[in-house]
Formats: structure tokens, sequence, C-alpha cells
């Protein structure tokens, strides 16, 4: 008989590179490059930041596209779905940038919809329904990163619960 001790979470085994618990989150990109993200400067309803995550115990950045991630901050948090709500943080919601279609970089935003969009394909992801895949190449959900505000900072809070990029077979 398989048990989980209770109140915890399963683990997912994640691919070389992803997000970990506790990591950092970074800007990937911009004149704040590499910097560390603050909760108090991610304005809610802009498009959404690419980060990445940085392990807290080396200062290094994780450089795998597998540690890239979308950060989306909303106005209006009460519209997250409940089951998620948990692994968000004042409206911040983080998911995987690596789309679970073919491994390209998800960095569109449609704001009038508020999803994230792949370049690739023009697969259509929800970050208010856990990133729920809602148009383009039916695959899987992005994985949610699950993260808290620690001492100012945005970092990853818990296990990651679902693969990062493609699925193995």
């Amino acid at each position: 008989m398989d048990a989980f001790a209770a109140g915890g979470r399963g683990t997912q085994p994640q691919p070389f590179g992803a997000p970990e618990r506790h990591d950092l989150l970074v800007y990937a990109s911009g004149p704040k490059k590499g910097q560390d993200i603050m909760t108090v400067d991610i304005i809610a309803d802009a498009p959404p930041i690419a980060a990445q995550a940085k392990d807290p115990a080396t200062g290094q950045i994780r450089e795998s596209e597998k540690a890239t991630v979308l950060i989306y901050k909303t106005s209006t948090p009460d519209k997250i779905a409940r089951d998620i709500v948990g692994d968000t943080w004042q409206g911040i919601m983080a998911y995987s940038e690596l789309c679970t279609h073919q491994g390209c970089l998800v960095d569109g935003w449609d704001a009038a919809a508020k999803v994230f969009v792949c370049p690739c394909h023009q697969g259509k992801f929800d970050p208010f329904t856990g990133g729920t895949n809602v148009g383009g190449n039916k695959t899987r959900d992005l994985p949610q990163i699950p993260v808290k505000d620690d001492d100012g900072k945005l970092i990853v809070s818990d296990a990651i619960m679902s693969w990062i990029g493609v699925k193995r077979t």
C-alpha cells in the first residue's frame, strides 16, 4: 500500500537545472538581469516577468532553460482558482517558461485574455487556473512554481508538482 505523510506534498522528480524549493527568483534579462526580484517591485497586471532560479546556498543562477520562470501579478487575486491559490503570494503567480509541447520558451502575453502565449505553435496557458492549456496545440498545462515572499524577495516556496518541459516517455 502506498501512503503519504499527513499534510505533506508528494514530490515530482525534476530534470537537472529545474527550480528547487527555497531558490531565489532573479531577473532573466534587462537592466536588472541577475538581481533578486523584490515582491514590492512586481506591478499588478503588467506583462509577465521572465525570471531564473538562483541557488541560495551557492548564489549561482541555474542556467538551464528548465530554470526559467514566468511571473505574473494580478490585481484581482480573488479570481485565482482555489486549488492553486496556496502556491501564490498576494496575487503573484509563477510558472515554468518552458512549453510542454516542444520545449519553446513561452514568452508571449495576450493582455486582453490574460494568457501566456507560446510563439512556436500559439499554445495558450491560463495563469489563473494553474497554467491550463486553453488554446493552440493540446498539451499538458504549464507547471506552476509555488512562490512566497521571503524578507521581501520572491522565492520558490515548495516542491513543483508537475514535470517541467516536454513530457518524458
